[in-house]
């Protein structure tokens, strides 16, 4: 039997799933992992927990569905998605630098009016797809270099 292994990075859990190829899905698993919530608007979340979580719920699946059709062998893609925008620094060999400052974080509402005030609202309405929010992660950016430089 043909799989999709699904996984979602969501804001409190990993979902793994897999899915047949009529939509139908077959097994799902849940691994949820914390958030740190520093202070007021300040939460972050450590990327390797998402990783851990990842890895656990693959296994838990390919370990329930190891006596049926479904073999690690049988799955013909893999989907995945995350919560948006969360910012994850790097360094350039991809080593996680600090936290990441998940979508819910509102800290940098200073940097927000900072980058409205130094920007035509005409100019950065044009260039973001998004809405520029304390959420945003240009102002995330910002907030990491004056704070955290």
């Amino acid at each position: 039997m043909e799989v999709i292994l699904a996984i979602d990075i969501g804001t409190s859990s990993v979902k793994v799933a897999v899915i047949n190829s009529k939509g139908k899905f077959i097994k799902t698993s849940q691994t949820n992992y914390p958030t740190h919530y520093l202070k007021p608007n300040n939460l972050e979340q450590d990327p390797e927990d998402w990783w851990d979580a990842v890895k656990s719920g693959i296994y838990q699946i390919l370990k329930e569905t190891q006596n049926s059709k479904i073999s690690k062998l049988s799955i013909t893609g893999i989907s995945c998605c995350g919560h948006s925008p969360t910012l994850v620094c790097v360094d350039k060999q991809g080593k996680i630098l600090r936290p990441a400052i998940i979508w819910q974080d509102s800290r940098a509402f200073k940097e927000v009016k900072y980058i409205k005030e130094k920007l035509k609202k005409e100019l950065y309405a044009s260039k973001m797809i998004y809405p520029l929010t304390p959420s945003s992660r240009i102002a995330k950016l910002i907030w990491l270099k004056n704070n955290e430089p």
